[in-house]
């Protein structure tokens, strides 16, 4: 155990050193004539317990004891008072204010002493263990704020890359003269399409990239057979490859919001995950009008 008593009396001391070495043997003992000198001790040797007399010159054991419990690094060291002169209870609230753990007068009692002596150096060892509990608990978390920013600014990087891929990606299907969307699984709501997919189909892209289902796409732009009939869903290539997994070709025409007819060639695939289970389809399809109506028209040639 290490006890450090600050008195301005050597004969206090003297006193006080005896005492405390008969009742606990092995005890380490500093001593300390002033506050600021008694301050410095408990900075250097950080001591279980600090018996601290009240009447001094200089600064009195109250500002003492404000200042020691004003240190980070002393605050948990528990505080004892001894006083002869200023035990009246006005004097026993300033020392409590003050942040004392105890307040002893003079003269003291052996037994007594020891036992609070005793008390506040458990006092003590609880405060270290919640300190370094405390101090543990800061490096996790300034440890795990560490790794979150970390993982965030691998992650704004990613969302970066995945931008600029995607940015390249767009720009390079959007040179392409064949319509490309991608429909996601289970139930075809379209969230892609390429400039020619649009151009195509006659749609705007807020229209068809904002929740718009195949079903939907079906009814609101007429997919027919070249007998005139509507297409069922079920019947569209993308909608075969997300539900059925199929890869599938089909001629159909599309009668568009513009008020035209356009031939369509569709060839749709399915996209699956590792599991092989489907989860999105993709289709490209071209514009067949002009091929088709030259197609009749050597046909009616032909048979004239």
């Amino acid at each position: 155990m290490k006890i450090l008593a600050i008195d301005d009396n050597p004969d206090n001391l003297t006193t006080l050193k005896a005492v405390l070495r008969d009742a606990l043997p092995g005890c380490a003992l500093w001593t300390a004539l002033n506050g600021p000198e008694g301050i410095e001790l408990a900075r250097a040797e950080d001591p279980d317990v600090i018996l601290l007399d009240i009447v001094m010159p200089g600064i009195d054991g109250f500002e003492v004891c404000r200042r020691l419990k004003a240190d980070e690094r002393l605050r948990s060291i528990p505080v004892v008072f001894l006083t002869a002169l200023q035990t009246d209870r006005e004097s026993r609230i300033k020392a409590l204010e003050a942040g004392a753990e105890a307040f002893l007068s003079k003269p003291l009692g052996e037994q007594e002493l020891t036992a609070q002596v005793r008390a506040m150096a458990k006092i003590k060892a609880a405060n270290r263990v919640q300190r370094l509990e405390k101090e543990h608990l800061a490096a996790l978390v300034v440890e795990r704020t560490l790794e979150l920013e970390t993982e965030l600014a691998a992650h704004k990087r990613a969302e970066a890359a995945l931008r600029e891929t995607r940015a390249i990606l767009d720009a390079a299907l959007n040179q392409s003269q064949a319509g490309i969307a991608i429909a996601d699984a289970p139930i075809g709501l379209l969230r892609y399409v390429n400039d020619a997919g649009l151009l195509i189909g006659g749609g705007d892209r807020q229209t068809l990239v904002n929740g718009v289902g195949i079903a939907q796409y079906v009814a609101r732009w007429q997919i027919l057979d070249f007998d005139g009939r509507p297409l069922k869903p079920d019947e569209v290539p993308l909608t075969r490859a997300i539900k059925f997994g199929e890869t599938c070709n089909r001629e159909f025409i599309i009668r568009r919001a513009l008020g035209d007819d356009r031939v369509v060639l569709a060839n749709a695939a399915p996209i699956r995950d590792d599991t092989g289970k489907v989860v999105a389809a993709i289709v490209v399809f071209i514009d067949t009008t002009e091929r088709k109506r030259t197609e009749e028209a050597l046909v009616e040639k032909v048979e004239e």
